[in-house]
Formats: C-alpha cells, structure tokens, sequence
C-alpha cells in the first residue's frame, strides 16, 4: 500500500520538505534512491503513516528498515516478515507471496512465531534493556513490527571493521548485552538466539540487543525449537527435538560470541565438539591471556552442567581474568 507516494517527509532527518524541495529541518534535498527489488520501495508508505526510508538489515526471516513516523516526525525501525527461500515480493506490487504450494504452510507458522516474536517483546518492555515496540500490524500480505530505532552498526559489522578489539572495548560492549541476560533469566526466561547479529555498538561502544526472536520460558515442558537454531552460536542441546533450553544455553552462546570478536570468524556447529575444542586450541591471543581462554573453554562446554550456572556467574569470571 502507498508505494508510488512521493515522501513530504525528509528520510535522512525527519524533517518537512519545503516549498523549494529541501528539507526544512537538514536543508538537504531527498535523494533519488533504488532500494533492493526484494525490498520496499524507497518511499513507501506503510499504514499510512510509516514511510519507509532504507533497508538496514536482511536476516533469514525479515527485512529491517530505517523509516519515519509521518506524523510525529519520529526515526524508527520497521521489521518486515519476509522469508526469501519461501517467498517474493509481487511484481505489480508490494505484496508477499509465496514461491509454492508447499512453502504455505511453513511461511504461515514463520509468521506467527513473528507475531509471537513481538507479543513477547512487548511483555518485556518493563525489563528494559532493548528496543520499544511502537506497533504490530498486517499488510502487504505479511506483518510488520515497528520499533524504537537503534541507531549504531551490528557487532558482527563492528569486529569485521576494526583491526583489535581490547579488552576494555570488548568489555564494554557486551557489558550492558550481560545485564540485559541476566534480567531476562531472573524472569524465567532464556533467550536463545544470542549472536553478532542480534547486538547493535552504538557510537560510544555500547551493545545492545535488538532480537528477542527464540526467547522462551524456562520452566516450559518442551517445544520444538530446532528450526531457531544459528550454527556456530547455538548449544548442542538445542539441536534435539523437544529440547529444554536452561540459562546454561545462552552461556554458551555469550561464550560463541566473544569467540567472534576475538578471531572474527564464527565458531564451529557445536554438534562437533571436537572442532569446537579444535578451534579454541588454535586461539593465539596474548590480549586477553591463559586464565581467560580457561573461562571461556567452560562457557562452551558441550554438556550445560559443566558450564557456568549463570550468566553473572560468566560475567564475574571474565571480570576477574581479564582484571577489570
């Protein structure tokens, strides 16, 4: 809906086009931009009142846009349900459909785990610690969840871009990821789907998570989660069918993660312990010492019992290695 609407609305800042074409706000004059044919169209409107600047993210079920509020002027994100190996955008228009009468039904179970996805979000917003959910609603035969923008670059991004990451610096980011986890867990709730991708550094090197996604009970009586698994930072035990995530589970993933910012590359599938083994062994980094990579060979441990019990209990040894 509202694809072909020219945007009165500036998309880098916010502001009011003017008479003369330029954004009263910026001065800058709007862009003549071609978004990706998957994605929306540049200026594209959305419940009549989202109009959609850029996509700023792809992941396997969604499109993340940069957009603004017509009415309040305010900068968010827009995340749009769009598997790409079950379905395509319409050629005549912004439409999903999918790609076969057998994608139907996985595409139809992909989109309520995505309304579920933001429902939970929403129960979390007391929690603090990642982003707002501003509104839930159906078009273009999908779903869309606009949310608090966060501004910043994903973490993968991030370590890909800078040569050394500290301690300190390393430290900082995910410091504030730990206390978000640990609010979760004093809840009774696991994550699950903790990674580079799902953590924004903003300017100033904080992290902070934006997908909430796998979340689920902790206390539940088992549920199929397999197809949320993210290899290289999923447990083994969450490859089993009817699997009972514990807290333990997104210590391993925290542990996978820093893995990533120390060698930039994602660790092996957890299913083979002995290549995850392999690939700590091969860590050469001076940075960070023998007592942390001790820690660290903990958190990754292929059975949760042997791992830390907790994410503080992660966060207090990591502290007191890295002698922070």
């Amino acid at each position: 809906m509202g694809e072909d609407k020219k945007p009165n609305i500036c998309l880098f800042c916010g502001g009011v086009i003017d008479s003369s074409g330029a954004c009263s706000a910026c001065k800058k004059r709007p862009r003549v931009k071609n978004n990706p044919p998957q994605c929306l169209k540049y200026g594209s409107l959305l419940r009549g009142r989202y109009i959609i600047a850029e996509p700023v993210g792809e992941g396997g079920t969604g499109i993340t846009y940069s957009a603004f509020d017509i009415q309040s002027g305010q900068h968010l994100a827009i995340k749009e349900y769009f598997p790409q190996h079950l379905a395509e955008r319409s050629k005549t228009s912004p439409n999903l459909q999918v790609k076969s009468i057998k994608d139907k039904e996985p595409f139809a179970k992909g989109l309520a785990r995505f309304i579920a996805e933001a429902r939970r979000m929403m129960d979390l917003q007391s929690l603090g610690g990642f982003p707002s959910i501003e509104a839930l609603f159906s078009e273009n035969a999908t779903s869309y969840i606009v949310m608090e923008f966060v501004s910043g670059v994903s973490l993968r991004h991030y370590v890909k871009t800078h040569l050394i990451i500290n301690k300190k610096t390393m430290a900082s980011i995910l410091s504030p990821v730990f206390q978000t986890i640990s609010r979760l867990h004093e809840n009774g709730i696991v994550h699950c789907d903790i990674s580079p991708d799902n953590i924004m550094v903003s300017k100033d090197k904080k992290g902070r998570l934006i997908d909430f996604g796998a979340s689920k009970k902790a206390d539940f009586n088992g549920v199929d989660i397999s197809a949320l698994v993210k290899d290289g930072y999923s447990p083994p035990e969450l490859y089993r069918i009817n699997s009972h995530p514990t807290k333990e589970a997104d210590v391993y993933s925290l542990a996978a993660t820093i893995y990533f910012i120390c060698e930039k590359k994602n660790l092996p599938l957890s299913t083979n312990p002995k290549k995850v083994a392999l690939a700590l062994d091969q860590i050469n980094d001076d940075r960070f010492g023998e007592d942390f990579l001790v820690i660290l060979d903990r958190a990754l441990s292929d059975k949760p019992s042997a791992r830390q019990h907790s994410v503080k209990e992660f966060a207090e040894d990591l502290k007191r290695v890295l002698k922070l």
